[in-house]
């Protein structure tokens, strides 16, 4: 935690609570190692006004997303063919899931800042 703290600059009672809401998640007693990029995202986020239970939010969205990919993905089948499948679907949604979430994010920060 004291490095994820360092590397984010967010404090231990932060990430505790980032922990709690499920942004965060640990394992093996560590922390991910996509855990600095999101606390440092979130970071930014909490500095713009909102919680860490709101950012729960995101996660949760993004593992409903997920869970539909596996399905897609159980449905592709074994063996090396399979598998070079998966991995070519899982590519293509994560690219095109970025740029969904980015579009996305954008429409809305420009819809807020005309209102």
């Amino acid at each position: 935690m004291d490095e994820l703290a360092t590397r984010s600059g967010l404090d231990a009672a932060t990430i505790g609570e980032l922990t709690r809401h499920g942004l965060l998640r640990v394992e093996d007693g560590r922390y991910g190692p996509w855990s600095v990029r999101i606390a440092t995202g979130a970071a930014a986020l909490l500095e713009a006004g909102l919680e860490p239970r709101h950012l729960r939010l995101l996660r949760s969205g993004i593992e409903q997303v997920s869970d539909q990919l596996m399905g897609t993905a159980r449905a592709l089948g074994k063996g090396a063919s399979g598998e070079r499948a998966r991995a070519a679907l899982v590519e293509r949604v994560d690219r095109a899931s970025r740029a969904v979430l980015d579009g996305i994010v954008s429409e809305e920060s420009n819809r807020l800042g005309s209102a």
